[in-house]
């Protein structure tokens, strides 16, 4: 997606029905919690003084969490952001692309934050690589990156080969494009970039020290019943990247 699609698409009206459709539904209030709870403990105590950055922090919830830290956020939508700044009074916001060059931010912060799938709103797995190295530029050393995962083959449905051999070299399969309809707003997530683990562990060797998967909790048995039981034989719970950066 290009920045003014995604600033269409998250206008004041989605922007404001946006916590309760996704942040506290009953599908996705289990990993809210647990981002909150991962969160807390790379954070740790407000008087640690770390410093975190949320990027694509849409309506700010995850930064109403932790009012005693060192915080701040981007995002790309100014709807997004009036919100996020409501929640969060006193914490500084930018408006901009995470592909952006962010001078200051150079080697500031311990905690950098991309949540849900925001790293996928952009038009090529190019960008996503620049969105890593701006991370790892932002970084303090031993500072830690947590980017929830949109795992490919949850999102179609099918398991990905990461190669497939050719007799003539090797088809490199790095990911997927979706889109997500909403039927009942008409709203469109057009072109949505997903790339595969393997992909991600490719890009983020020579930028990080480590990379650790944990996996979120599943809602409680029945939720996923009562809304589809296909979609709920087929669940499975969704990962996070957590990325250290080397101490100096």
């Amino acid at each position: 997606m290009k920045p003014e699609q995604v600033r269409n698409l998250y206008d004041r009206t989605y922007a404001e029905a946006y916590d309760e459709k996704f942040v506290h539904s009953v599908i996705d209030q289990i990993r809210t919690a647990d981002g909150v709870k991962h969160l807390t403990e790379f954070l740790g105590p407000a008087e640690a003084g770390k410093r975190w950055l949320d990027l694509g922090c849409g309506t700010g919830h995850f930064l109403s969490q932790f009012p005693n830290h060192q915080r701040a956020g981007l995002d790309v939508s100014p709807s997004m952001l009036a919100l996020a700044q409501a929640k969060n009074p006193g914490v500084t916001f930018t408006e901009g692309s995470f592909t952006d060059p962010q001078p200051a931010w150079d080697a500031a912060w311990d905690v950098i934050s991309c949540m849900w799938y925001a790293y996928g709103l952009v038009d090529s797995l190019d960008q996503i690589h620049l969105l890593l190295q701006n991370i790892a530029r932002w970084l303090n050393p031993g500072g830690i990156a947590y980017i929830p995962f949109g795992n490919p083959e949850l999102i179609s449905g099918a398991a990905l080969p990461d190669q497939i051999q050719h007799p003539q070299g090797i088809v490199q399969i790095d990911g997927v494009i979706w889109s997500f309809i909403e039927l009942e707003e008409g709203k469109e997530h057009v072109h949505q970039l997903a790339p595969t683990l393997d992909w991600f562990r490719r890009k983020t060797a020579p930028l990080f020290e480590s990379m650790e998967l944990r996996q979120f909790a599943k809602p409680a048995p029945g939720v996923l019943e009562a809304i589809d039981s296909d979609w709920a034989a087929a669940y499975t719970p969704e990962q996070v990247m957590i990325l250290r950066k080397a101490h100096a």
